[in-house]
């Protein structure tokens, strides 16, 4: 999923930082003793990569539009999530899901970040609209045969 041909390398670590819960979120920076808050500044909860891509409450509502609410509350971790998902779709929306899983864990670090170092609030539609943006510049990096794939990933979050 990580080394996925149609997301950019930036987006790559990012995803190899999360999924081993090595960004510097709230709980992490606790524990490196630069921070004594480890909580979600949306949310009450301590905030991990999992929280943050899978249960805080924007990304509840990012992955409501994409019909995967339910296996993200379910799932246990961001791994487990993405298991999940592919395990459970049909063959014909597999091949966009890691580009469209990537964008949208990125835009909800991004809001974070927003939120965390400018004190700015992103708002859902705007975090849909800058997942969607992502989608449309990565998809050239693909062969025509696979751009039709994201594009589908990409109008469902319309």
């Amino acid at each position: 999923l990580i080394w996925n041909k149609a997301i950019p390398n930036t987006c790559r670590i990012f995803l190899w930082l999360a999924f081993r819960d090595r960004l510097n979120t709230n709980a992490n920076r606790v524990n490196k003793k630069w921070d004594s808050n480890p909580h979600c500044m949306s949310c009450p909860a301590i905030e991990t990569a999992n929280h943050i891509i899978l249960r805080c409450k924007l990304a509840g509502e990012v992955w409501k539009k994409l019909n995967l609410y339910e296996t993200a509350v379910r799932s246990s971790n961001i791994q487990d999530f993405v298991e999940s998902i592919l395990d459970t779709l049909p063959e014909h929306q597999k091949p966009g899901c890691p580009a469209c899983f990537a964008a949208c864990s990125h835009g909800l670090w991004k809001a974070r970040n927003q939120l965390v170092f400018k004190l700015t609030e992103t708002s859902v539609a705007y975090i849909l609209h800058q997942i969607r943006e992502s989608l449309q510049l990565w998809v050239h990096r693909l062969k025509p045969s696979l751009r039709e794939h994201i594009n589908t990933w990409a109008d469902k979050l319309s």
